[in-house]
């Protein structure tokens, strides 16, 4: 058992548990929140990311689902990640251990930020190849006035 603090109330315990590849549950228990009643924040989230798939597009576009429970009488924190990549899998851990003491919602910032890291190299690569398209169409309207008709 661990011991963290969390912002208004003090985490006594958290587990992550692997349910299937796309499942994963975060339980934790708390002293005293300000919270009186049940909150419960869910959110799917999309988000890019690069395959290594020999396709002429690199990006696939992929969604995360996130549910989070708070019960003041029962002074529990209940999460549930649907979907989530593996490279955020393996930051949950020790992001936890290291930055839940702070607030409880921070562990909402940083799957947001780490969902998110990826959109401007991906609009990066739209906008370079849209640059290609507007060239060969330019390119053909050249040509098309040149073309001396028949």
């Amino acid at each position: 058992m661990r011991e963290l603090s969390a912002g208004a109330g003090h985490v006594r315990d958290w587990n992550l548990v692997q349910l299937k590849s796309t499942v994963c549950l975060l339980y934790s228990t708390y002293d005293s929140l300000i919270l009186t009643h049940l909150l419960e924040i869910c959110y799917n989230i999309l988000y890019v990311s690069r395959h290594n798939r020999s396709l002429s597009d690199p990006w696939s576009l992929r969604q995360t689902g996130v549910y989070h429970q708070l019960s003041e009488e029962m002074k529990k924190s209940r999460w549930m990640f649907l979907n989530l990549p593996s490279q955020l899998k393996l930051q949950l851990g020790s992001f936890i251990e290291s930055r839940l003491d702070r607030c409880f919602l921070v562990l909402h910032v940083k799957v947001l930020q780490t969902l998110a890291s990826s959109w401007p190299d991906y609009i990066e690569y739209l906008r370079t190849e849209l640059r290609k398209q507007v060239r060969l169409v330019r390119k053909a309207q050249i040509f098309n006035k040149l073309t001396i008709p028949g």
